[in-house]
């Protein structure tokens, strides 16, 4: 079986979508040591012709990328279309089941529900059958819990969440979408963000109240 493993985050290292893409692959491997994986890192809008054609063999695909502003980032968006259009030219070939992980800064997991109907909507237009998804809270938090254990901690309810995964992907299951924020009181999950941020603008020059700051717009004359 081939999946393909395609990280739609702008960041080139370092991403929490990555991390997600990496657990997720342990538990295929310990459930299926046959599975063959292909893996793109989709950080800009360029998608070559080769990928399209390696998507092809495809049993299973699966997406990770981060909200933004309650849907798809641009960059991975133009790709997604790219990728309709070829899998639509492919007529009479079967096309893979696809699964989605998209990871917000807000703590609720479930306010990525848009985003997972939009792929949903994707599948249905590339003529790909949707399988699941799952929607991560607090994805900020997630390499800093990278050595904290799968379904210990913090990480619990993400462990449980990507085992259920996993199994939808390995038995080629279609399942309603998984919503999980962290086990770590909401209260400390705002603070430490707040806080985070407050030193990014310091190392930046910047004073914190500097975000709470408006965009200056000049009056037409």
């Amino acid at each position: 079986m081939k999946i393909g493993l395609i990280n739609g985050s702008p960041k080139k290292i370092n991403s929490a979508s990555g991390l997600l893409l990496e657990e997720l692959k342990s538990l295929l491997m310990k459930a299926d040591g046959s599975v063959i994986f292909e893996e793109w890192n989709l950080n800009e809008k360029e998608i070559t012709s080769e990928q399209l054609m390696q998507m092809e063999n495809w049993e299973r695909m699966i997406f990770s990328f981060p909200l933004y502003v309650d849907g798809i980032p641009a960059h991975f968006l133009a790709c997604l279309q790219k990728m309709e259009e070829h899998l639509r030219t492919q007529t009479g070939q079967k096309k893979p089941y696809v699964y989605v992980m998209v990871n917000a800064g807000f703590y609720e997991g479930h306010q990525n529900r848009l985003a997972i109907d939009m792929i949903s909507h994707w599948c249905k237009k590339a003529s790909c059958v949707m399988g699941q998804g799952l929607g991560v809270g607090a994805g900020g938090m997630l390499s800093s819990l990278e050595k904290v254990p799968l379904g210990k901690g913090p990480n619990r309810n993400l462990g449980k969440a990507l085992q259920a995964f996993s199994e939808s992907v390995i038995h080629q299951k279609t399942e309603s979408p998984i919503y999980i924020s962290p086990n770590f009181p909401r209260i400390a999950y705002r603070f430490a963000a707040q806080h985070n941020w407050r030193v990014q603008a310091r190392k930046n020059g910047l004073k914190p109240k500097d975000l709470s700051s408006k965009p200056k717009i000049q009056p037409k004359s």
